[in-house]
C-alpha cells in the first residue's frame, strides 16, 4: 500500500508515524508545495485486513491524499 500527497500551503517536510516510512519526499520552494509518497513498514497478510496510513506534522496545512493498493 502507497500514499501520495500534495501539500499546496507551504513548502514543509512531512512526519510520519513510526509504522510507516517515506518513499520520496519533495519540497519546492519557489511555490510552497510539498509532494510525497510514503508506505507502511508491514504489509497486510491478511485478505480484508484494514491498514492506515497518516502523517503526524504539519497539521494546519491543507493537502490532498490519495492511497493506492499494488496486488502482485
Amino acid at each position: 500500500m502507497y500514499g501520495v500527497g500534495n501539500d499546496w500551503d507551504t513548502a514543509a517536510p512531512r512526519l510520519f508515524d513510526a509504522d510507516q516510512l517515506m518513499v520520496r519526499q519533495w519540497l519546492e520552494t519557489e511555490s510552497g508545495d510539498t509532494f510525497w509518497v510514503q508506505t507502511a513498514v508491514a504489509s497486510a497478510s491478511n485478505a480484508g485486513a484494514t491498514m492506515t496510513l497518516s502523517d503526524t506534522a504539519p497539521t494546519a496545512d491543507r493537502s490532498n491524499f490519495a492511497i493506492v493498493e499494488i496486488v502482485p
